[in-house]
Parts: structure tokens; C-alpha cells; sequence
């Protein structure tokens, strides 16, 4: 079920993140990056795209970034 939610706001969300550039996506994220920084997610480049991909559904990225690993 949580999979599937995270798929849903995945894809309510890929059109807006996919043309946001990572300047602007990184002031917008900036609470949600730290968020995974301190919850051991490492890579800052996939942690923003995750967020770019989810809208910034910190649940959803956090379930995106884990299915990667």
C-alpha cells in the first residue's frame, strides 16, 4: 500500500520536478534535504532528485531512495 502511494505522488509530481532546474529545487527542498541528511540518506544528488520526482514528499523520497539501494 505505502509503495503504491509513493508511486502515485511520484507521479502527480514528475512533470513539476522534472523541469524545476537544482538551484531553485535545493532553496525549495532545503528543510526536506536536511531532513534525509540527518537520517543517514547520503548522496545529495539522489535525495534532490527524489524530491524533485515526489514534489518534495519527504515519504515518497525517502521510499524512492531506499528502493535504489
Amino acid at each position: 500500500v505505502a509503495a503504491g502511494a509513493a508511486a502515485g505522488a511520484a507521479g502527480a509530481a514528475g512533470a513539476a520536478g522534472a523541469t524545476e532546474d537544482d538551484g531553485t529545487a535545493r532553496t525549495r527542498y532545503a528543510d526536506q534535504l536536511k531532513d534525509l541528511a540527518e537520517m543517514g540518506f547520503s548522496d545529495p544528488e539522489a535525495n534532490l532528485q527524489a524530491l524533485k520526482t515526489t514534489g518534495g514528499n519527504l515519504e515518497a523520497a525517502i521510499m524512492l531512495i531506499a528502493g535504489d539501494e
